[in-house]
Formats: structure tokens, C-alpha cells, sequence
């Protein structure tokens, strides 16, 4: 039931992603502008995707998501380098960073006590 959970989740943000006239793009296409910020500001975050459209106004602006462990942000950048929008969102995947769990099968019950010997 949680793997379906996590399933539809992601499904629903990626179709919202892309029912958004989003044109994906390569991270070597980002403007040298938007990537020098993105590089000094969020230095240990991770780029997931990118993305560029053409705004109501006629503007061309980006999408950068960006993650580090269980956060995730996504930046709307003009084409000149000014962030206009900065959301977060939480991480629905298993990144590694979470403690493995005990078995919930009984197997990893204590000894009994041991009574003292006479």
C-alpha cells in the first residue's frame, strides 16, 4: 500500500510537470547566468531536473529542481538570472539516508533472563 502511495505521487507530479508546456532541457543548456547562482547558493544540492517554457507575458523562463537528501526545491528562473518563484516539496523516495528497520516478525527479541547461579 505505501509502494502505491509513493507510486501515484509521483506519477501525479510528473504529470502535472509535464501538462505544464515544460520542454525538458539538458543541464548544460541552463544559462551561464542561472547556473553560477544555483552553483553559489545551493553549492551541495543536486540538479534533478530542468526545464524551460515561455511564460503568459512571452518570456522565457526556467524550471531548475534541485535536491539534497529529503529536500527538494524548485526554482523558477527568468532568462536573465532573477529567481522569481522558490517552492519545496518533500521527497517520496528512499534516497538511502533513513535508518533500516527491525523486523517486525518477533525474531529480534531479547534472551530471556538467566537466573543467578548458586
Amino acid at each position: 500500500m505505501r509502494y502505491f502511495f509513493i507510486i501515484s505521487i509521483l506519477t501525479l507530479s510528473i504529470n502535472s510537470f509535464a501538462q505544464s508546456n515544460w520542454t525538458e532541457i539538458k543541464t548544460t543548456e541552463i544559462p551561464d547566468t542561472i547556473s553560477t547562482q544555483i552553483i553559489s547558493d545551493y553549492a551541495k544540492y543536486e540538479i534533478i531536473k530542468s526545464a524551460k517554457k515561455v511564460d503568459k507575458v512571452g518570456d522565457l523562463i526556467f524550471r531548475i529542481d534541485i535536491q539534497k537528501k529529503r529536500r527538494l526545491y524548485h526554482l523558477i528562473y527568468s532568462k536573465e538570472g532573477m529567481l522569481k518563484d522558490k517552492s519545496k516539496s518533500k521527497v517520496f523516495e528512499y534516497d538511502g539516508s533513513e535508518k533500516n528497520r527491525k523486523p517486525s516478525d518477533g525474531s529480534h527479541q531479547m534472551e530471556p533472563p538467566r537466573l543467578p547461579s548458586m
